[in-house]
């Protein structure tokens, strides 16, 4: 059974570049080595829409078969085909480059694809059985490249559930029987999910053809100019049947002429399915970021939880001590225990703190006119210039003005001229913090934790800022 790319995977096949179709025709095995040199990928003209397309089936079909059992001919097909397209780039008019110190002259760049491709082929013969061209770097004109013949010629059948269950089943049992054919679907139903397509179509294949696929490809109806279902369509001579699924048929006459046809021989049915991409786009299109953004920034804000501590009249001191008795013991991964049950363990021995912490309320103005005092105490730090001594501080808020959003919170942080943080439940609990405002410092191997008085916070707000570096409360 052939390999085939995942369903959805259209994205990334209209995505890949050209080098794309080098390193996808290369087969297992096949050595890339020298193929790939910065002078070889230089650019060279824009390809025409044509060549593009086609570079581009190239890409996802030679994806396709590289690799797979029994379809090395094809992926040398694939290879000889996109050489073809490589050379109409590269025997345009106007090739000519100007480097400084030098005369114009002819630039490697639209030939380098070619030669790009024909060290693949040649790297890849022994596999794929295709002869390589002689001589590096040229290849030969596209005239002289040969291409699959129509009986194993990868083909592209456009289907849609317009058609109906049962003739849908019908072209995947041809598919399938056909062996060199990919099914593609344009979207999913208005107002359908992804989700809601593959659970439809998962059943269809289970139960009717197992072994089947069916991939979601908008840009090769696009390409191709498929407008109604079903369509057969040749990559190769851009030769289409619409009415029909009758692979058979089809090949039978590709193999009868030699030129591009484009004929109705059956009923045809409308596509059912808006393109994906382009419902995708004009949904993108009609979001609102900036709103979804705000929405965010307001809904974080309605519900981050807040700590409430009260006030005290006269400041107070205490120590917390931090210690933890380990209930269990400390094992590693091999069941070896390192600290058995009943340690004491203290951080601030393994790791002491260098900073202050001073938690408040900013949404009183007092308060926050005093943290904007002890924010101009601290020690210099990045981005501040130096101040009057102290350690650096953390400053930790119990509230915020929850309608004023995230742009309230900027005026916090701009007017402390400090980060500020939101104090969470645990780490009050854990620090023994019980009232606003508070300072808490390491005293060796404990905490010292300061509640500031209503008269100590105004005292300090209303004193001048001279007397900062004497004030108590640091």
């Amino acid at each position: 059974m052939r390999t085939r790319p995942p369903p959805f995977a259209w994205p990334l096949l209209m995505g890949l570049p050209c080098l794309g179709i080098v390193l996808a025709a290369l087969p297992v095995g096949a050595s890339a080595q020298g193929v790939l040199t910065p002078q070889l990928l230089m650019p060279g003209r824009p390809l025409a829409p044509a060549e593009q397309a086609l570079i581009e089936e190239l890409a996802g079909k030679a994806g396709e078969v590289a690799g797979a059992p029994g379809q090395q001919q094809a992926a040398g097909a694939m290879l000889e085909r996109a050489q073809a397209a490589a050379s109409a780039a590269g025997d345009a008019p106007g090739k000519a480059s100007k480097t400084a110190g030098t005369t114009p002259g002819p630039t490697p760049g639209p030939t380098t694809l070619r030669d790009a491709l024909a060290r693949a082929r040649a790297a890849s013969a022994a596999v794929t059985g295709v002869t390589a061209p002689d001589g590096f770097p040229g290849t030969p004109p596209a005239a002289t490249l040969s291409v699959a013949a129509p009986a194993d010629r990868p083909l592209i059948l456009f289907v849609s559930w317009s058609m109906g269950e049962g003739a849908l089943v019908e072209a995947l049992r041809a598919a399938v029987a056909d062996g060199h054919t990919r099914i593609v679907l344009r979207g999913v139903l208005p107002g359908e999910r992804i989700g809601d397509a593959v659970r439809r179509v998962a059943p269809l294949v289970r139960d009717h053809v197992p072994g089947a696929s069916i991939d979601f490809d908008p840009p090769a109806f696009r390409r191709a100019g498929v407008v109604s279902v079903p369509t057969i369509f040749d990559p190769v001579s851009a030769s289409q049947w619409r009415g029909s699924a009758a692979l058979d048929a089809f090949r039978s006459r590709l193999a009868e002429t030699g030129e591009k046809f484009s004929d109705q021989v059956g009923p045809e049915t409308v596509i059912a399915e808006p393109d994906l991409e382009e419902v995708m786009q004009a949904q993108a299109a009609r979001l609102d970021f900036t709103g979804m953004r705000d929405r965010a920034y307001q809904a974080f804000w309605t519900n981050v939880g807040l700590v409430t501590l009260p006030t005290v009249e006269t400041s107070r001191e205490r120590v917390v001590d931090p210690t933890m008795v380990l209930p269990i013991p400390l094992k590693d991964a091999q069941g070896v225990v390192i600290v058995p049950a009943g340690s004491r363990i203290n951080a601030l021995e393994a790791r002491p703190w260098s900073h202050r912490l001073i938690v408040f309320d900013a949404t009183d103005p007092r308060q926050m006119a005093w943290a904007v005092r002890q924010a101009g105490t601290a020690l210099p730090t990045k981005g501040r210039p130096p101040a009057q001594g102290g350690l650096p501080a953390i400053f930790l808020t119990t509230s915020v003005e929850r309608d004023a959003g995230w742009d309230g919170w900027q005026r916090l942080v701009s007017t402390l001229g400090a980060p500020l943080y939101v104090l969470a439940q645990p780490l009050a609990d854990r620090l023994d913090v019980r009232a606003v405002p508070s300072v808490i410092v390491q005293d060796g191997p404990v905490l010292r934790v300061r509640e500031i008085g209503r008269d100590e916070v105004r005292s300090l707000v209303d004193a001048p800022s001279a007397g900062i570096a004497n004030a108590p409360a640091n």
